[in-house]
């Protein structure tokens, strides 16, 4: 299969898991990454979109210890944000259908402000490699610096085999499936 049979696989998997998986995963994740983000000074989480892993949770406990940077695509490209309040600081990016950060209410953060970063993703292999939505927005980041990444998903996700790669893809240091 190539990437986008693999996407279009891995995206019909995640969204026919049932709420009862999706809330067990939930819980398991957001318990495990409480006491994974602790030591770090701040981390670059994901605002949950569609049938991701939800990270509502862990994302509210970041933000409450001033430790919580999300993206926003500007320009092809994910700026980063100190977001404070997942309330009040966040809207809806119509074409993607995610919650944003809103940069008159946020503080610009840079990469070098980045001290764990949480990724999403459609597929994941042993290799560490992930298959993302195709925009190659985490790939760029990703080839910048030299951070710890953890990939995130459901146990579902995992591919048995090496995911098609370029020589743009950046592997993960970790993956936790739950």
């Amino acid at each position: 299969m190539n990437k986008n049979q693999l996407r279009q696989y891995f995206r019909s998997i995640r969204n026919d898991l049932s709420l009862k998986r999706k809330k067990e995963a939930q819980i398991e994740a957001n318990h495990i990454l409480e006491k994974i983000i602790t030591p770090f000074s701040s981390v670059l989480s994901f605002a949950s979109y569609g049938s991701e892993l939800d990270l509502w949770e862990t994302n509210k406990l970041l933000a409450k210890n001033n430790k919580l940077i999300l993206p926003k695509t500007e320009n092809n490209f994910l700026e980063l944000y100190w977001v404070n309040n997942l309330d009040t600081d966040l809207k809806f990016h119509p074409q993607y259908s995610i919650l944003e950060p809103i940069p008159n209410k946020c503080r610009k953060a840079s990469l070098i402000d980045c001290k764990l970063i949480l990724v999403p993703g459609l597929a994941f292999d042993e290799k560490k490699h992930r298959l993302g939505y195709g925009k190659g927005f985490y790939d760029m980041l990703l080839e910048k610096q030299n951070i710890k990444t953890i990939g995130l998903g459901y146990k579902e996700q995992l591919f048995h085999k090496n995911l098609p790669k370029e020589t743009h893809d950046v592997p993960l240091k970790k993956i936790l499936l739950f």
